[in-house]
């Protein structure tokens, strides 16, 4: 079923599959809003849970707890980078209860966004520009949002180095995307 094309209430039988039973009612008539890459790793989280929203639910705050933990690692990277301690990082970040609400209570997939754009900064600020533009070209296929990394990257580039080189260097970002 491609879900760009066919909302789930258009399935048949859809109604007696329990992993749709605690969905917002609107959302049932919505098509796929996300980029591919999240429809894919929901499409294999959804599989493994063998169609247990128990499973499906604790796979989802699995992965979860793991993109914080990479974000928080992505952070400290670029904390460290800006001369910022880790405890502040932890303090900001890791400890927020607003961050621990979202990404670990309610299994928010936004977790997966801001790892994708976290290594694209830190890519950025090691002036690796290649995989910059391919970590921005992940999180704008889990995320449409993740485009507004786009003007972030190109400043950078225009500020960091002389423009030639960083048209050069936003065009090796942008065949990244592709």
């Amino acid at each position: 079923v491609n879900p760009y094309t066919v909302a789930v209430n258009e399935i048949p039988a859809y109604a007696a599959d329990p992993i749709f039973q605690s969905m917002v009612p609107d959302w049932l008539a919505m098509l796929g809003n996300y980029g591919p890459v999240f429809q894919k790793i929901s499409a294999l989280l959804a599989g493994a849970s063998g169609g247990s929203p128990v499973v499906g639910l604790i796979l989802f705050k699995l992965l979860s707890a793991v993109c914080l933990l990479l974000c928080r690692t992505q952070l400290g990277t670029i904390a460290a980078r800006l001369g910022t301690p880790m405890r502040e990082v932890d303090r900001w970040f890791l400890l927020n209860p607003l961050v621990l609400y979202c990404f670990l209570t309610a299994a928010h997939n936004d977790t997966l966004l801001m790892l994708a754009v976290l290594l694209g900064i830190t890519h950025i600020l090691q002036r690796h520009y290649w995989s910059a533009g391919c970590w921005v070209g992940v999180s704008i296929s889990l995320k449409t949002i993740g485009v507004f990394l786009l003007p972030v990257l190109f400043v950078y580039l225009i500020i960091d180095r002389p423009l030639r080189d960083a048209l050069i260097a936003a065009g090796k970002g942008a065949a990244g995307l592709s």
